[in-house]
């Protein structure tokens, strides 16, 4: 019988994961002579204070049944146990771990919740074998399983209650926040100039206005939105009026409120972001949208199609639905820029041009009605092309012109300059400044830099 060729395994593995991940000890293999310990300890809001102190009373106390001392604490308050991402505590514990300066051989958890509710539970089988691969065994103290296959087995399936368990809790939060938002209850606790937030008591019995920095006292307590009243709300329709029909900027309106002293609600000056939220905000109208985007064990996902959102009237509006379109339209048309639109710069300048007749950078400048200079040579792309808009005709050159009424070339200027010295024998100031037929010394040091390198140049 011929017998077969034994075939080599010459496989290629990369030299850094042969460093850094070694093959891992078994669970079967005997505990480290090494007692040193760690203790990782996570909450998952910051209303469980106590639950931080009994999860470490607990581990100590199992640390001395063991003849463990607990050299180091990790610890995640308030983190979701559904990612890495956010968990300092974890994250720093792989990274002494991985990195060789971890002094314990051992990470003691209470259960496999806190280690984590990871929606894929290979996820938190990796970062236990990552531990496991460079010689930190991972305990948890209340979860003990037996060694070997079936132990293996157990351990994966509460990997799988835990993360079934925040998922549950998940579907039934997003769906009580929806019902929230469909019956116009307050979506989020952090107030905003518009309106203001009213306590509704679990029977349905109307509390008081919450004002900045308060908070309702009980849970079964909700919140509803209802409008400013008083100066705020004068202000948000003032805001409206000076950019819909005045054509303020949002940069203008919030300095000319600043200055007047009406403040943001925390006292601050307000910002042109601060009023382009209240300009957006379809609460200003007395709507409120929901449904925007979805998020989902802390994954947010991509936002709707506005067409797509869910909304509730909860108020009669602090300004009209026209007033509130008509700002919309004017966003369409700044098309992203918080300035003016064309057409508003261009009738910027035709007014100043009705009152002083001609249009320069100065004057522009000058006007503090109209943005600067600067601001329509960056829409327009020179000051010229604005002012044609704006119907100004540059009158022709006085001095210093070729006979079509054009600016004289550098060329055109250097053979003026040899004409002028072969009349008068010399050049200077004086004399070029005489001579009609020669440019001004301004445009004469803005083309060549100053007039001794203008003369140098035309070889006098």
């Amino acid at each position: 019988m011929e017998e077969r060729p034994t075939l080599e395994y010459s496989a290629h593995v990369d030299d850094w994961v042969v460093r850094r991940i070694r093959p891992a000890r078994m669970e079967a293999s005997p505990e480290p002579v090494d007692r040193r310990a760690a203790a990782y300890l996570r909450v998952s809001t910051v209303r469980q204070p106590t639950s931080l102190a009994l999860q470490r009373r607990e581990l100590e106390r199992y640390a001395r049944s063991q003849g463990c001392d607990i050299v180091a604490v990790y610890e995640d308050v308030g983190k979701s146990g559904t990612t890495l991402e956010k968990r300092s505590g974890l994250s720093r514990l792989l990274f002494d771990v991985v990195t060789g300066r971890a002094n314990f051989a051992r990470v003691l958890v209470l259960d496999i919740s806190r280690w984590g509710r990871f929606q894929d539970p290979d996820e938190a089988a990796h970062y236990e074998f990552v531990c496991r691969s460079h010689g930190v065994s991972v305990t948890y103290c209340r979860d003990l399983v037996a060694i070997g296959p079936p132990g293996q087995l157990a351990k994966q399936v509460k990997r799988v209650m835990a993360a079934d368990y925040v998922r549950q809790i998940s579907d039934r939060t997003r769906r009580g926040k929806r019902r929230a938002a469909e019956a116009g209850r307050a979506p989020g606790a952090w107030p905003r100039y518009l309106v203001d937030r009213q306590i509704i008591e679990a029977d349905g019995a109307i509390g008081p206005v919450l004002q900045c920095g308060e908070f309702r006292s009980h849970p079964l307590q909700s919140l509803r939105l209802v409008p400013a009243t008083g100066e705020r709300s004068q202000t948000v329709r003032r805001i409206f009026q000076m950019f819909v029909e005045g054509g303020r900027s949002m940069a203008e309106i919030a300095s000319i409120l600043s200055d007047e002293g009406v403040l943001w609600t925390d006292g601050s000056r307000w910002t042109r972001r601060r009023i382009g939220r209240i300009l957006r905000d379809p609460l200003s109208k007395g709507l409120q949208h929901y449904g925007r985007s979805r998020t989902v064990l802390g994954v947010r996902g991509p936002e709707k199609d506005r067409g797509r959102w869910g909304e509730v009237r909860i108020f009669e509006g602090i300004v009209s639905e026209e007033m509130f379109e008509a700002a919309q339209a004017r966003f369409r048309t700044l098309d992203g820029r918080y300035g003016h639109t064309r057409e508003e710069l261009v009738s910027g300048l035709r007014a100043l041009l009705d009152k002083e007749g001609r249009l320069s950078a100065a004057l522009i400048d000058a006007c503090p009605e109209i943005p600067s200079a600067r601001r329509y040579m960056s829409r327009f792309g020179t000051l010229a092309e604005a002012a044609r808009l704006a119907g100004y005709v540059k009158p022709p050159v006085s001095r210093g012109a070729a006979p079509d009424g054009t600016p004289l070339s550098r060329a055109a200027i250097l053979e003026g300059l040899r004409r002028l010295h072969g009349d008068k024998g010399r050049v200077n100031v004086s004399l070029i400044q005489a001579d009609r037929r020669l440019p001004s010394i301004g445009l004469i040091r803005k083309r060549f830099g100053t007039v001794t390198a203008a003369c140098r140049a035309a070889g006098l």
